[in-house]
């Protein structure tokens, strides 16, 4: 079964590189979107299969990366899709901004074409062939302070 990758990137070359890279393997479907209001576009169309992946840059036109974020995370249907951003900008605000609003990791784009492709695959292997997404399964869609009980504070556990 082929995995979906939503790649979320404006820059041409980056969009043929990503696609170059994850094409060459039969385990993915890439699709490109060149702004947030394309990728939003298409997760309306997709009634079935969601995204096992989105790829997405921060600097867009149109609807920027962090407001694509923040409206993927708002929507109970898509809240759960991994993210990983891949962006050039190391500002500290934009990194604290994408995992404020959602983001699962955030990596540096890099700039040598063999570390660029190495990290593709890295990406693509760990999010859509070991990762284990609750998207699809059976579970309450809120979990009440019932449901948390169980579960150690860890603060409270390091201060102690």
């Amino acid at each position: 079964m082929t995995k979906l990758i939503l790649v979320v990137e404006d820059n041409r070359d980056d969009q043929l590189f990503i696609l170059g890279n994850l094409k060459k393997s039969e385990n993915y479907t890439v699709i490109c979107t060149p702004d947030g209001e394309a990728a939003k576009q298409f997760l309306e169309k997709q009634t079935h299969d969601l995204p096992s992946l989105i790829i997405l840059d921060l600097s867009l036109p149109k609807v920027s990366g962090l407001d694509f974020l923040r409206a993927l995370r708002a929507n109970e249907r898509t809240k759960y899709v991994p993210v990983v951003v891949l962006s050039s900008s190391k500002e500290h605000v934009d990194i604290q901004r994408a995992f404020a609003f959602g983001c699962n990791s955030y990596l540096y784009k890099p700039i040598v074409y063999e570390e660029f492709r190495d990290l593709m695959l890295q990406i693509s292997d760990y999010w859509c062939m070991r990762n284990v997404s609750p998207i699809g399964l059976d579970v309450p869609s809120t979990l009440d302070n019932d449901d948390l009980a169980p579960l150690i504070d860890l603060r409270k556990f390091r201060e102690g």
